[in-house]
């Protein structure tokens, strides 16, 4: 059974601009619990107030916490204090926010999360030799970019894409790697993924805010369970 994870990224950009009570992402947790929303994630930053304390957000939710950080060992040292139940690693220098295995720092830092019994999920292009790595790493799961896929414009682009990525599922399975899909997914892409894949969660982002303001969060987030479930 695959779960959705709600991205807060592009709903804090919104919000610290606007400052308005409707995309507050705090507010946002009563609609994540209401809709059986497995997961949500965000970016780490440092002046970032609103989720200085874990604590809270546990107190609003039930669902999986996953902050995103790019692999650096201090950032990680800030992360491990507040205790998520997941740290995605992330490359925001990328466009697609992929990071490249294998890489000594990123070792580091995994062998530091093992310690602190901490999972480490990257976030990776759907390439073989890259979920080759991970579990080199001995990382449970790992994050496909989808950015691709969503920018196909042509059929024969979209299929090719679309094997790679069921190819990487089925090599995952093989070898007890749980896979998550984020990048740009919308509901077309997740209907075509769930007819031939269950992943672990879908990531998603700017397609619940886009949604989100224009039918209401709260039946954006029922639907988008309904249609991964």
């Amino acid at each position: 059974m695959s779960y959705l994870e709600l991205n807060l990224d592009p709903f804090i950009s919104l919000w610290r601009k606007l400052d308005v009570s409707v995309i507050n992402p705090l507010n946002l947790l009563s609609y994540v619990e209401s809709s059986f929303t497995g997961g949500i994630s965000f970016t780490y930053r440092a002046d970032m107030p609103l989720f200085s304390e874990i604590s809270t957000l546990r107190k609003l939710t039930n669902s999986r916490i996953n902050i995103r950080i790019n692999p650096d060992s201090e950032q990680f040292k800030k992360i491990a204090d507040l205790s998520p139940d997941v740290v995605t690693l992330i490359n925001e220098d990328h466009e697609n926010n992929i990071i490249e295995l294998p890489s000594k720092t990123i070792s580091k830092i995994i062998n530091s999360a093992d310690k602190e019994k901490i999972p480490i999920i990257p976030r990776i292009k759907p390439e073989i030799k890259q979920l080759k790595q991970a579990y080199k790493l001995k990382c449970a799961e790992v994050e496909l970019d989808t950015n691709q896929l969503s920018k196909a414009d042509h059929k024969q682009d979209y299929s090719q894409r679309m094997e790679v990525l069921i190819n990487c599922y089925k090599v995952a399975n093989k070898n007890n790697l749980r896979i998550s899909f984020g990048g740009n997914l919308n509901k077309r892409l997740i209907l075509a993924l769930n007819r031939v894949m269950s992943p672990e969660f879908y990531s998603v982002d700017r397609y619940l805010l886009a949604h989100s303001l224009i039918k209401g969060i709260d039946d954006v987030l029922e639907d988008t369970v309904d249609i991964i479930e």
